[in-house]
């Protein structure tokens, strides 16, 4: 679900650096919910 929300974000916003900032953002909230969700990807806290 979260991909599918990315993606449509990425085609409705052409700024890059915003698209990245936002993804970073959105990840690190689900990340603090379920820590676990994305083994690949290393929260610094």
């Amino acid at each position: 679900m979260l991909g599918f929300a990315l993606n449509l974000h990425e085609r409705t916003h052409g700024n890059k650096q915003t698209i990245k900032e936002d993804m970073m953002n959105s990840i690190g909230k689900v990340l603090d919910i379920f820590p676990d969700c994305f083994p690949e990807v290393k929260k610094d806290k």
